[in-house]
């Protein structure tokens, strides 16, 4: 009897150090194939280079804020890698935002949802022209600029028009959810919550991006330079 008991508590120690260890495997398991997406999103990042060219920096994001209205991530590459502020920002989705402010080696990314980030855009089957202006709150607003019979749709995909100077044209921006009275409420396409790497990259027009951040009294004095 006793040798009976023992081995049923023996058998018990082993069943829990089998469970205990194939609990270990799926954990394990899931940490792999976490891996494998990251590694997919690095490559599909990386292949972008085939037809964007070269970007200024690839990066992870280190971290983002949510405070208020205001939606900033924070990425690890900054001015000693060439970032500027004004670079595009973008996953192997589409747009996430545009360089803030640069530090040494790190950078603050305006996001899209962001209540200051303004960006023109166009529905990409067409040419009808808005803005997505964001709202704080993780949406994009599509607002039309020429009001009247609003003809967005649910569904609708807004891509970058490329005004502005900032991002090159044929950009995915986001998709709308809600249709409007001046346009929709729309999700943005690139996710920052799945989002690990990013791609810095230059601006599309440099020039126009220049005399955009130039002040009045530069823009005076450019006026009148000698010739």
């Amino acid at each position: 009897m006793l040798d009976r008991i023992a081995g049923f508590w023996n058998a018990g120690n082993q069943n829990a150090g089998l469970r205990e260890e194939l609990q270990l495997a799926r954990i394990r398991l899931k940490e792999l194939e976490a891996t494998e997406q990251e590694n997919a999103r690095l490559k599909a990042l990386l292949d972008l280079t085939e037809e964007s060219g070269a970007p200024v920096a690839i990066s992870r994001i280190v971290g983002s804020s949510v405070v208020s209205a205001r939606r900033f991530a924070y990425i690890g590459a900054g001015s000693r890698d060439g970032v500027q502020a004004g670079m595009p920002v973008r996953s192997e989705r589409g747009i996430l935002g545009r360089v803030f402010e640069t530090a040494s080696s790190t950078a603050r990314v305006l996001l899209l949802s962001d209540s200051e980030s303004v960006v023109p855009v166009r529905r990409a089957q067409d040419d009808l022209i808005a803005f997505a202006e964001g709202r704080g709150d993780g949406l994009v607003r599509i607002r039309l600029i020429n009001l009247g019979i609003n003809p967005v749709e649910e569904g609708d995909v807004f891509v970058t028009s490329g005004a502005g100077g900032y991002f090159k044209p044929g950009l995915a921006v986001a998709v709308i959810h809600e249709v409007t009275d001046d346009g929709g409420l729309a999700r943005m396409i690139a996710d920052p919550a799945g989002t690990d790497f990013v791609r810095v990259e230059a601006y599309w027009e440099p020039e126009a991006v220049e005399a955009a951040q130039q002040s009045p009294d530069q823009m005076l004095q450019g006026t009148n330079a000698p010739q």
